[in-house]
């Protein structure tokens, strides 16, 4: 349904993101321009494999003819082999991020980075983004490799619009502040790949604040890990659920064994937990929803319609 409407307006360009997998997903129907593959981690393990090998193939399988162009992010050893043989394959014109096209990191603040790109057959370009953490300076890599692609297929796409296009992005609820004094972050990290990338930012952009969490998750989910990675800059942590049929629900025991040491406070719905995260967390500390899209879109409309009082 997607794809016709598409074909109706007659865009210039569709962006496709699989949806599940790669190989039996819905948008693998389509004959792409070109692919490019993600930093793939352990997730939908019941669909998809339980190793980190059997993922990749699935992810993989968006690459399917002869010549294909494609942009791969670092990956772990075992998902890396996978797609390389998947490239060697169908004879895939790959350029692997971190080695074909390299990003190094100029400077980093609350609203925003800037990095730099370097590559062999073109001049550096110098970035910026308002998306933080150098998971994004990977997928802002990525980007601007898959748009270099498509100049030489003939499209008219010029540096400058590049660079415009990554400066411009926003991602409502990955690392987004809706609230200063304290900040208020939102980010919808909801599997271990993407807290760790989390917590990767935090220690990198605020490594002197208190963090407390106002953490939901769903039932699917690695809980003890998550909450494991969360635990290295967590100071206090309000368990909460999201108005959805998958929340999980948090009992104070269980608080307290994830989050040795720390203040742990279980409350029904975001909005409470908002109330209790209010008179844990300082003006100069921060706090950060996380753990579940649900959670953060709750939290997004509240923070949207209404301000936080902080003490």
């Amino acid at each position: 349904v997607a794809v016709c409407y598409f074909a109706e307006r007659q865009v210039d360009f569709a962006v496709l993101e699989t949806g599940l997998g790669g190989r039996l997903d819905a948008t693998n129907a389509v004959d792409p321009l070109l692919c490019g593959l993600t930093h793939i981690s352990i997730e939908h393990t019941a669909q998809l494999g339980m190793s980190l090998q059997e993922i990749a193939k699935e992810k993989a399988a968006i690459i399917k003819k002869k010549g294909q162009p494609v942009v791969v992010a670092p990956q772990e050893t075992g998902a890396r082999d996978v797609v390389q043989s998947r490239c060697r394959e169908f004879d895939a014109q790959v350029i692997f991020l971190g080695e074909d096209i390299r990003y190094e990191l100029v400077s980093v603040g609350c609203k925003g980075q800037e990095f730099k790109i370097e590559r062999e057959s073109r001049s550096d370009l110098t970035l910026k983004t308002r998306l933080l953490g150098k998971h994004q300076r990977i997928n802002a890599a990525m980007a601007v490799a898959m748009a270099e692609i498509l100049q030489t297929q003939g499209y008219d796409i010029s540096q400058n619009e590049i660079c415009s296009g990554v400066e411009k992005t926003q991602w409502p609820g990955r690392f987004e502040v809706t609230g200063e004094n304290p900040l208020v972050i939102l980010d919808g990290a909801h599997n271990l790949a993407s807290c760790r990338s989390l917590v990767e930012v935090l220690k990198e952009v605020l490594p002197q604040k208190k963090i407390t969490f106002i953490l939901g998750m769903s039932r699917d989910k690695n809980i003890p890990a998550i909450c494991a990675e969360l635990n290295q800059v967590a100071s206090c942590v309000i368990l909460t659920k999201a108005k959805h049929p998958r929340a999980y629900e948090f009992s104070q025991k269980e608080g307290g064994a994830l989050f040795p040491g720390k203040k742990v406070f279980i409350s029904e719905n975001t909005a409470e937990a908002f109330d209790i995260a209010s008179r844990q967390t300082c003006k100069k500390d921060a706090m950060v929803v996380t753990g579940s899209l649900f959670v953060v879109s709750e939290a997004r409309e509240r923070c949207i319609n209404q301000v936080v009082k902080i003490r």
